[in-house]
């Protein structure tokens, strides 16, 4: 008898464990965030093109101002040459570590099936 009860607690105890699995792999798909914007923006595309195009908009207007002619721009001009030589030296590098990060990302979302060639080849890189 004692036997019996102590089976089927632990079938009940494992039955309980996979419904908990089962709840909380749903609980966190649904919070997940980037699944809830996707989701979003599947459902109303319409929605976030207006809301993107009114911010734009908004933001145009509010960093609208007037050009003043004939005034050249003397403030700052050697920082602004330090900080565009930096930049122009540092682009490539830049280009190069934010190309081979996107990679990367690709491929671990992505995975090795889907680098494939449409004829079922082997992957190319």
């Amino acid at each position: 008898m004692a036997e019996q009860r102590k089976k089927e607690l632990v079938a009940r105890l494992a039955r309980t464990r996979g419904d908990i699995t089962v709840a909380k792999a749903r609980v966190s798909h649904e919070l997940n965030v980037g699944y809830q914007l996707k989701k979003s923006f599947q459902n109303h595309p319409l929605g976030w093109f207006a809301g993107t195009a009114g911010v734009v908009t908004l933001l145009g207007l509010l960093r609208r101002r007037q050009v003043k002619a004939g005034q050249p721009q003397t403030r700052f001009r050697f920082l602004r040459w330090i900080f565009g030589i930096s930049f122009t030296l540092a682009r490539p590098a830049l280009t190069t570590l934010l190309f081979n990060k996107a990679k990367e990302e690709a491929e671990k979302r992505l995975g090795e099936g889907s680098l494939k060639s449409m004829l079922g080849g082997p992957p190319q890189k």
